[in-house]
């Protein structure tokens, strides 16, 4: 059975003129970092050297934003929505 890699997450950066998300991601072995764009909550590109271009990278920064992204609509509509009961 072959083990999934994790993605380690060093930094995320917002771009504020357009909403781009990049994210600063360590390599499995550690030794180097690649950048992964994402654009509107999908990963557009991945300075990894995967050549299939189905990199581990995308998927997961994919779900890690949108994780992010709940959490951050939930918190907006329990501050507020004054129609939800506590």
């Amino acid at each position: 059975m072959k083990t999934q890699k994790q993605v380690q997450v060093i930094a995320r950066y917002q771009l504020k003129r357009n909403g781009h998300v990049v994210y600063t991601v360590r390599s499995s072995s550690g030794q180097d970092t690649y950048t992964t764009t994402l654009v509107n909550g999908k990963a557009t590109g991945c300075s990894c050297p995967c050549q299939s271009g189905h990199c581990y990278h995308k998927p997961q920064l994919e779900a890690i934003e949108a994780r992010r992204q709940e959490a951050k609509r939930a918190a907006f509509v329990a501050a507020f929505d004054p129609c939800l009961v506590a």
